[in-house]
């Protein structure tokens, strides 16, 4: 009986590391998802409420904005290619896994063409599949419905430690958020450079 009892547990054992054992992903490219897509590679668009991308037009594309409580604020990401792939060109040698858990993006807030802000997105943010999926997204930074998103704790993050308040204060400001892919590793350095709200490579270590 007791030989049987070991055994159990041990089949257990092996049957609950067998499920949790991490599937390895395939390297995606990515997909253009139409013509606003081709046309905004490399943008990072600002928006009030949320649209669906197959709604959204360059009419929706915010050029002013109130800062205020209780409003929606977002911007969408239209990339040409997915977060991993652009990990990988960094990183060759390391797996699409390997690369989700030492990678993400690097955003840069700027406030009258002054660097304010600057973070790399712990690579827990997201997942991996979306990640090795997606190459257009909406980030929300203010929500109404307090969406579960980390962009809204990076907003925050931003606002109340950054300095964002004091920047965004009275008057009228220039807002500009720049997106770079960064990867943690020794052996590459590499800095692409590219225009507002593009993407951009960059090493940090």
């Amino acid at each position: 009986m007791k030989f049987t009892t070991i055994f159990f547990h041990l089949a257990l054992f092996l049957l609950m590391a067998s499920c949790q054992a991490e599937e390895e992903l395939v390297l995606q490219e990515g997909e253009i998802h139409g013509a606003i897509h081709e046309a905004n590679i490399g943008r990072a668009t600002f928006m009030g409420e949320a649209i669906p991308m197959e709604e959204y037009a360059e009419k929706d594309f915010l050029t002013s904005f109130g800062l205020r409580d209780n409003v929606d604020f977002s911007i969408r990401i239209f990339l040409g290619k997915t977060l991993t792939y652009y990990l990988h060109e960094l990183a060759p040698d390391l797996s699409v896994n390997q690369l989700c858990k030492k990678g993400n993006y690097q955003f840069s807030f700027y406030v009258d063409d002054k660097l304010i802000y600057q973070e790399n997105l712990d690579p827990g943010a997201g997942s991996c599949w979306y990640k090795n999926e997606m190459t257009v997204f909406r980030v929300p930074l203010l929500s109404t419905t307090e969406e579960d998103s980390w962009g809204r704790f990076l907003w925050m993050r931003f606002m109340k430690k950054g300095g964002g308040e004091e920047a965004l204060a009275e008057g009228s400001h220039r807002l500009k958020i720049e997106i770079r892919p960064y990867i943690e590793t020794r052996y590459f350095e590499s800095n692409r450079s590219g225009g507002a709200g593009g993407i951009h490579a960059k090493k940090t270590i």
